[in-house]
């Protein structure tokens, strides 16, 4: 197989005894028996179909070759699984998960944990229309369980709020919490644009001193906007507002702003 100019640039990268081991090359395989599977397959004068694989430069793929004796299925005599097995093996798992989705949409029902919800207990409802089942109200979740508020914050962020852009949010906020050693007082990245809802306590926020790596307005990790002064564990990693907070405001957080700011 002829190397092109950005095939000797990968193989360049790897050490000398390595290169062997990153040239490009094709490979061509034989069919045997069963659905063909590419559009164009390429016939040799015996009838033989194969197909031409270009493996680039710096690819290592590990093949898994067939013994001369291996097992078909009795149905379509194709090598097993065949195709019609592996299809019913997607529908099943694609009816479960429909299931699950419609169970977690019943009334009364969390959409996290799929429990009942009690009327004891705090509850984070949305009022727009799911967009997962068509024709059912907006999910439920438990606004005093950790895991079901995170799952509620994930809808929030992945589905209602790119559908509804001009919602206030109910189970999110812009910005990432953290909690000052120093003074044990709790800030947000957001700062003005802060909705307050970082989940049940006892779990709100890290600690001023935590590096968590996400993605903010200009990459890297957002800080505490001021130092508390700690001086333990790496310090304080306030004073930094450059890189804001990992999630896109939204045009209902301007909208909402002044009304957060008097909660």
């Amino acid at each position: 197989m002829d190397l092109s100019d950005e095939d000797r640039t990968t193989m360049n990268g790897w050490k000398p005894e390595y290169r062997d081991s990153a040239r490009p090359y094709t490979l061509v395989i034989r069919h045997e028996r069963g659905p063909i599977l590419i559009g164009q397959p390429q016939r040799l004068h015996d009838g033989t179909i194969t197909a031409h694989l270009g493996i680039p430069a710096g690819r290592r793929r590990s093949w898994h070759i067939v013994d001369e004796r291996y097992a078909v299925c009795a149905c379509c005599n194709h090598p097993h699984p065949c195709q019609e097995y592996a299809m019913e093996r997607v529908a099943d798992a694609e009816a479960d998960r429909l299931a699950r989705l419609l169970d977690s949409h019943a009334p009364g029902v969390c959409m996290a944990c799929r429990e009942p919800v009690t009327t004891r207990q705090k509850v984070i409802v949305f009022p727009e229309p799911s967009p997962l089942v068509p024709g059912a109200p907006g999910p439920t979740f438990h606004a005093n369980r950790w895991a079901c508020w995170a799952d509620a914050r994930s809808y929030e962020l992945g589905k209602r709020l790119p559908a509804h852009p001009n919602a206030a949010r109910l189970a999110s906020c812009p910005g990432l919490l953290f909690r000052h050693e120093g003074s044990g007082r709790e800030e947000c990245t957001a700062e003005r644009l802060c909705t307050g809802l970082h989940g049940p306590n006892g779990n709100r926020g890290m600690s001023c001193f935590t590096r968590t790596y996400m993605f903010g307005v200009n990459g890297g990790y957002p800080r505490p906007p001021s130092d508390c002064g700690y001086r333990q564990h790496g310090a304080c990693l306030g004073a930094d507002v450059s890189l804001g907070g990992p999630d896109p405001f939204t045009v209902g957080d301007e909208i909402d702003r002044n009304s957060w700011s008097r909660r």
